[in-house]
């Protein structure tokens, strides 16, 4: 974001930034490592998850305000809702995180038709498949 030269790793600007890291395992055979991605102090294992290719969203500071927040989030064990008034970019936003994540993302508007049996029903079936 910064036109500044960040200073090192450890660079609050760096750090910000989504990156990709692979981590040798070291005593697994069966696998050669694993992929993570991070975000400030969260660290997110990459899912693999072919979501196919789409467009992407062009990403403002607003976005990765969102994308810091939804990290550190996940990174707590915890949920995000995104609010705020129709077509400002809420659900494209955290899709588009998921694949970059290349984590598989259910999102479910929550208009007048959603009734408290459809939301459980979908909260069930996807706790179901773990």
């Amino acid at each position: 974001s910064s036109n500044a030269a960040s200073s090192g790793i450890k660079d609050l600007e760096w750090q910000r930034q989504l990156r990709y890291y692979w981590e040798p395992w070291e005593n697994n055979s069966q696998h050669e490592g694993l992929c993570s991605v991070h975000m400030l102090q969260a660290r997110l294992l990459y899912g693999f998850e072919l979501v196919g290719v789409g467009e992407r969203l062009v990403t403002t500071p607003l976005t990765e305000r969102c994308w810091l927040t939804m990290t550190q989030a996940f990174q707590l064990r915890l949920g995000f809702c995104a609010s705020g008034p129709r077509g400002v970019g809420k659900t494209e936003t955290v899709k588009d995180l998921a694949i970059a994540a290349a984590l598989l993302c259910v999102c479910i508007g929550c208009q007048g038709q959603v009734s408290g049996q459809l939301a459980s029903r979908l909260l069930s079936g996807l706790a179901q498949q773990g």
